[in-house]
């Protein structure tokens, strides 16, 4: 591998476990609510509500992260409302890498979403599914031109190979299992990793024979990354469509994650968080580079939706020379953080 990869990768890997940590600890005061219906306002605060909840406990084992989720879901004064409960998983692969459940609410018809966790920062193979963009494969039983990143399509084939340790039955056995009259509604949800993970389960699901017309597709990302070339993009949307799925994609205006990969230079170019520092900006340049000179390219899938950011405090550090590494780091750790998207989505956040 050439030193210029080589020190691309140290640069985004120490930022990227960095931000992950502050997942954890940079919280904002919460907001209530109250609101128990599922309907169709609701499905992003529950759906980022969701995708909040898969974070419980990870670096733990099963049980632990199974009655973790569990009593969470119980939880009333969260956006899910105590309405939802845990019907397959958790799915967790070797090394933690990648996590999944599923759950079910009691609706008519009763609906069902794949909740996909993001990356685990206890987990160096999950943090390398992240960085791992520097080469394209072919997405799994799609169309001759879908191509995603290599990482991407490690995380995708991890979800799908787990198993509920309950009853050891895999993601697909459970979603074949599924008595269906009608169309049974399936979200689809993840925050960063899961963000970009979503996406691919959902076109997996929408490309599998048996499941055609057997689920009415919903996929909400949170802060995700985009990881798929252009012939994805257009296969992808094309089938959403035919099947008369929907997919909504939603990014605080000043997480730096959601630029990675298609748009690296407009960190820059827009100060996301703040002004990026010279030796973090080196490794954005540099990773930018690379992905052109191997000719590859990443597309949105659809235009996100903005849903604000949490105010810069200046107090510590002034904004007129936000080159501290650590400071710029901590703010990206800070926007990117799963409860402060719920916050922006005026949702309770999710506390473990």
């Amino acid at each position: 591998m050439k030193a210029s990869k080589i020190l691309s990768i140290i640069l985004i890997v120490t930022t990227t476990i960095l931000f992950l940590q502050g997942c954890k600890k940079d919280d904002i005061n919460d907001t209530q609510n109250n609101d128990l219906e599922l309907v169709e306002t609701d499905y992003p605060g529950i759906m980022m509500t969701l995708a909040a909840i898969s974070y419980a406990s990870d670096g733990y084992d099963e049980t632990t992260i199974r009655n973790h989720i569990n009593n969470l879901l119980l939880e009333k004064d969260l956006a899910t409302g105590g309405n939802w409960k845990l019907a397959w998983g958790p799915g967790i692969s070797s090394d933690s890498a990648n996590m999944a459940f599923v759950a079910i609410a009691n609706t008519n018809p009763i609906s069902y979403a794949i909740v996909i966790r993001g990356t685990n920062p206890h987990s160096i193979d999950g943090v390398l599914q992240d960085l791992d963009v520097f080469k394209l494969i072919p997405f799994p039983g799609g169309e001759n031109n879908d191509s995603i990143a290599e990482g991407a399509g490690k995380g995708l084939s991890n979800i799908l190979s787990t198993v509920d340790a309950k009853t050891n039955r895999s993601l697909e056995y459970f979603l074949d299992s599924l008595p269906s009259s009608q169309s049974i509604p399936l979200f689809v949800t993840g925050h960063s990793q899961g963000g970009y993970l979503a996406p691919l389960v959902a076109y997996w699901v929408m490309k599998k024979q048996k499941f055609i017309n057997k689920f009415m597709i919903k996929t909400f990302t949170f802060a995700g990354p985009t990881v798929w070339n252009y012939g994805f993009v257009k296969n992808f949307n094309s089938v959403l469509s035919e099947q008369n799925g929907v997919i909504s994609m939603y990014v605080n205006d000043l997480d730096v994650i959601p630029y990675f990969w298609y748009n690296l230079p407009g960190i820059s170019n827009n100060n996301i968080p703040v002004k990026v520092p010279q030796e973090i900006l080196f490794g954005y340049n540099l990773s930018d580079s690379t992905l052109k000179h191997k000719k590859i390219y990443y597309h949105n899938l659809v235009d996100a939706t903005p849903i604000g950011s949490i105010a810069i405090d200046t107090t510590e550090h002034p904004i007129t020379s936000a080159d501290s590494n650590s400071w710029y780091k901590k703010w990206m750790a800070v926007e990117h953080n799963h409860n402060n998207y719920l916050l922006l989505l005026g949702e309770k956040q999710v506390t473990f």
